[in-house]
C-alpha cells in the first residue's frame, strides 16, 4: 500500500514563510520567491493558478495575525503596529477602524467582554474568512 502525502500549496508555504517572519509586512515577493528557491515569473504563475497573488496571502495573514493578536491581551499594540508593517500607531488605528469600523482598543475591549472564548474564537473566523483588502 503507497501512503498518499499531498504536497503544501503555494499557499500554504508562503503562510508558513509569513509565520516564521520577524516582520511579515515586510516581507517582499522577491524574498519569498527566493526562500522557495523559484524565480519571480513562476512563482507569480504557480500562484496564478492557485487564483492568488502574494499581496493578497500577505495581506490576509496581516487581517488574521491583527485581530488574533488584539483577542490576546499580552500583546502591546505597539508592539502589534510595527508587526503589521506601520510606521506609526496612528495610521495603523485608521486603517483599522476603516477595515472593521472599530478601533483597536474597542475591537480588544469588546473581544474581552465575558471572557467567552466561544466568542473569542468568533472574532478570530470572522478575520479569517475576511478578505483582504
Amino acid at each position: 500500500m503507497t501512503s498518499t502525502t499531498k504536497s503544501p500549496t503555494l499557499t500554504e508555504a508562503v503562510n508558513g514563510i509569513l509565520t516564521q517572519s520577524e516582520l511579515p509586512a515586510t516581507l517582499t515577493i522577491e524574498q519569498c520567491a527566493a526562500t522557495l528557491a523559484m524565480s519571480m515569473t513562476t512563482f507569480r504563475r504557480k500562484l496564478s493558478q492557485e487564483e492568488t497573488s502574494f499581496k493578497l496571502i500577505q495581506n490576509k495573514f496581516l487581517n488574521e495575525l491583527c485581530v488574533s493578536a488584539l483577542l490576546n491581551d499580552d500583546v502591546k499594540i505597539d508592539a502589534l503596529v510595527i508587526k503589521l508593517g506601520y510606521s506609526e500607531r496612528a495610521t495603523f488605528e485608521r486603517a483599522f477602524r476603516s477595515k472593521f469600523g472599530i478601533t483597536p482598543v474597542k475591537f480588544r475591549e469588546l473581544s474581552v467582554l465575558g471572557h467567552d472564548k466561544a466568542q473569542s474564537h468568533n472574532l478570530a473566523q470572522i478575520a479569517q474568512d475576511m478578505p483582504p483588502l
